[in-house]
Order: structure tokens, then C-alpha cells, then sequence
């Protein structure tokens, strides 16, 4: 273990019996002790529960403890589960235990016939990991790759999805930029006239989005008690220092007083925030079915993200990897009619296409109060968007002016006769199929999510 010299730091127990071997060191910060291990466990002994139960209890109230534990389990990501696994999981559980982990492989076997499989991750007990980045090294040459986990003293923002809209939205400017940013007297005569106005139309419902929602800001619960959790520990930190200097038994006494009192203050801060929490969620839209949502976030299983093969048999790591690998096989999946079509086949299909109005008259003219209906009746507010991010929930919120001009452009295509290139862009994503190998790319299915403006046209 390597620690930088300017971190409060001291050398641990060491722990060492045939089933695991641990080095630990103990950190300091002004919120107390906190023992980081290093971890092995050899694959050849079957630990029992009991086992890792002892281990746990020799690194105290707050610590972090990473490396191979040679145990399989898809609850913290990897591929299969095992009788080491399930031991694991079961001290675990018993103890309040929380696990870090990447969800990817870290074992990168050399033998063909075996697949890789998530082997090192962390356990943790008193430590707030619910918004710790994690992540995983992949540029390494061992057969073991490690996981980057990074703590601080307070919490960090998770980078949330790309999106033009949030709960706190004022839509009434949004509907007043709208109608002061678009114009409706524009050309719509040629092709590349369709194609701006698009660009326009997309651009300026994005634009309006975005200005009319402000950021959301983390939200911290419980602010009256700020200043009396501060003050309770910087009388505890006065207290231990007058105690380490005169070793008083009196001074030891109000110093475990005064911890005891801020350890009941912090638990009853923590128990009101959830049951603040609890008493607001609903499952209505108004709070962005957050009943639903908490529910979703109950622990269960992660999902596993394993490798995908290539065709040279090497392995696919990074997303940008996965995505190359995907893209190649999507290209041999899709291809063009082979030459060696007939050629009164083609003929009849070009002949087909050269005259599209001989077999069925024009398509009349679209009204705005179809588009209008079709928006507000069957579009899903919260259908997956396309890459332009405009969902069902912002185009219900347009105004008059906005159905109009979709309207136009509706009607300008049929006119010319030319779909728009803005809305034929889909973005690509991979679906495993069930009970499939996930390491093979013919394991997946793909969709494509398309600009919802080109379904509803």
C-alpha cells in the first residue's frame, strides 16, 4: 500500500491465516478513523461465513476493504455465482456491509476457453458510498485490472443523463421564447430550405428548453442543525485534545460524553431526513413518480458489463471498443441488396419508386389541429427521445405557434416529396438477448431511437 506522506496515517493490525491475507493502514481526517485494507483470498479454500465475519470485526466502524476475493456473486457484477460468493454475501448482509464495485470484469484469464469475470471489488462499513465515482483500469497487462475508487470528504455529483428539462422547468417561458424565436414566414420551396428550417425548429426548442430550466441543486436536508453539529465537534475535538495531553479521567469522561452526543445528533439528523423523505414520495407525475423511482433504487443485483469478443478473438474493454466492435458487426448484419439481384427485379423497384402518385392519389394537406391531437393524445410524455433530446413532455408543452410550424414542415415534405436528413440520425442501442452468452456480439439485438417529430409525422 502506497500513501502519501501528508495524509494523518499510521500502520494497522496485519491479518494472515491461510483463507486471507490483509495489510491495513489507518487514515485520519476530522471526522475520525477510517481503516483502508488490502485484501487477498487464495481460490483454493472454501471460506465459510463465520470466517469473513472475523475479519470484518478486526477493522472496526469505518473501513474500506478492496482486492481479489476470488468470490463470485451477481449481486455486485460478476457473470456466475459461487459457494465463495454466496459465503461472502451472507457476512455481509449480517453485518450491514456494502460492496463497491465496477460491474466489468477485472480476471482476464490467458486461456480462449475461459471467460473473464469480476473477481476485485470493495467492501465497505461506515462510509457514505452512495455517490463515489468507480471506474476501471484498463491499461494494464496483468491478468488482473483494478478498479479506481475515488473518496472524498464530501459528496460528489454523479454526471446525470444529457437532457433539456427537469422538474423545476418554468414552461410559461418556455412557451414565450418559443413564440418570440420562431418564424413562421420562412421559405419552403427546395430541398435544402426543408433541411434549415429543421435545424432551426430543433435548435429552438432546445434552446428555449435549456434557458427556461435552471440547474438542479443538490438538496441538504435538516440546515438548522449545521451549526449545532459543528459546534458539538469542535467541542469534541477540544475535549479529546485536553484529555491526550493531561490523560484525565475526568477529560476522558466529558470527551465520551460529548462523542456520544454527537453520535445521537447525527443518527437523529440521518432518521429524520428519511423519514422526510419517505412521507413526500408519490406515484404522480408532479413529483416525477418518485415512489416509483425509490423503489428502483432498492438493492438488488447489478447488472453485469461484461467484455465483448472480436473477431481477431481479442477483447473489447472501453465503451468506445464496444461501440467500434458493434458497429462492425451491425455493417456485415445490414447491407445493401446483393449485385447479383435480377435485374427485372430491380427494375420493377426502381420503376416503383420513380412513380410513387400513379397507384394512389396525393396525400392531402395537414391541418394543425391533427398535429395538435396527435402530440397531445398519443405521444408518451416520457417516451425515450431521440438524439436531438426533445421528448413527448416538451412537445405537448409548445405553444400554438410551435404546432404551427411543425405543421408547415410536415406539409413542405410531402410537397417535395424529401424526408429531412435531421430526422432519419438513430441512435443505435444494444439490447442483450435473453439467455444468451453476453460476450458475443450476436448476443445483442439493436434498436434505433429516431427524433420523436419523424414519428409523429
Amino acid at each position: 500500500m502506497i500513501v502519501r506522506r501528508n495524509f494523518k496515517h499510521h500502520l494497522g493490525t496485519a491479518y494472515s491465516t491461510e483463507h486471507i491475507q490483509a495489510t491495513s493502514i489507518i487514515l485520519e481526517d476530522h471526522m475520525g478513523e477510517i481503516t483502508v485494507t488490502a485484501v487477498y483470498s487464495p481460490p483454493k479454500h472454501n471460506i465459510k461465513t463465520l470466517d469473513y465475519e472475523y475479519f470484518f470485526n478486526t477493522l472496526g466502524q469505518h473501513f474500506i476493504t478492496g482486492g481479489d476475493y476470488n468470490a463470485k456473486h451477481t449481486y455486485w457484477g460478476s457473470r456466475t455465482t459461487t459457494t465463495k460468493g454466496r459465503e461472502l454475501l451472507s457476512a455481509m448482509r449480517k453485518n450491514n456491509l456494502q460492496h463497491i464495485s465496477s460491474c466489468q470484469p477485472t480476471y482476464w484469464p490467458s486461456d480462449m476457453n475461459k471467460q473473464p469475470d469480476l473477481l476485485d471489488f470493495c467492501i465497505t462499513k461506515g462510509i457514505a458510498m452512495q455517490k463515489v465515482p468507480v471506474e476501471s483500469h484498463l491499461g494494464l497487462t496483468s491478468d488482473h485490472t483494478p478498479i479506481l475508487v475515488t473518496m472524498h470528504t464530501s459528496f460528489l455529483q454523479q454526471p446525470k443523463k444529457p437532457s433539456l428539462s427537469n422538474n423545476n422547468t418554468d414552461w410559461e417561458a418556455f412557451r414565450e421564447l418559443i413564440e418570440t424565436q420562431i418564424n413562421l414566414k420562412i421559405p419552403l420551396k427546395t430541398k435544402t430550405d426543408l433541411e434549415d428550417a429543421v435545424y432551426k425548429l430543433t435548435t429552438t426548442i432546445q434552446q428555449a428548453a435549456w434557458q427556461a430550466t435552471p440547474p438542479l441543486r443538490t438538496q441538504h436536508s435538516q440546515h438548522d442543525n449545521t451549526e449545532t453539529v459543528k459546534h458539538i465537534l469542535r467541542e469534541k475535538h477540544a475535549a479529546r485534545k485536553r484529555w491526550q495531553n493531561s490523560r484525565s479521567p475526568r477529560d476522558k469522561q466529558i470527551y465520551n460524553r460529548l462523542a456520544k452526543e454527537l453520535k445521537q445528533l447525527l443518527h437523529n439528523i440521518r432518521n429524520s431526513s428519511v423519514q422526510h423523505y419517505l412521507t413526500n414520495l408519490t406515484p404522480t407525475m408532479e413529483t416525477n413518480y418518485s415512489l416509483w423511482r425509490a423503489t428502483r433504487k432498492l438493492k438488488c443485483p447489478q447488472q453485469h458489463i461484461p467484455p465483448v469478443r472480436k473477431p481477431d478473438d481479442t477483447w473489447a474493454w472501453t465503451d468506445k471498443q464496444k461501440a467500434e466492435t458493434f458497429a462492425e458487426h451491425l455493417a456485415t448484419v445490414y447491407r445493401p441488396l446483393p449485385p447479383q439481384l435480377p435485374n427485372t427485379i430491380e427494375d420493377d423497384i426502381l420503376q416503383q419508386l420513380d412513380t410513387p402518385h400513379q397507384m394512389a392519389p396525393p396525400l392531402s394537406k395537414i391541418h394543425v389541429q391533427e398535429v395538435e391531437y396527435i402530440i397531445r393524445c398519443d405521444t408518451h410524455p416520457t417516451k425515450a427521445p431521440g438524439y436531438d433530446l426533445i421528448t413527448g413532455k416538451i412537445l405537448k408543452e409548445l405553444p400554438r405557434k410551435g404546432i404551427r410550424a411543425i405543421t408547415q414542415i410536415f406539409n413542405a415534405i410531402f410537397r417535395l416529396e424529401y424526408f429531412p436528413c435531421h430526422w432519419k440520425i438513430g441512435q443505435i442501442i444494444m439490447i442483450a438477448k435473453p439467455g444468451k452468452n453476453l460476450m458475443e456480439v450476436t448476443s445483442y439485438r439493436s434498436i434505433s431511437l429516431h427524433p420523436l417529430l419523424s414519428k409523429i409525422l
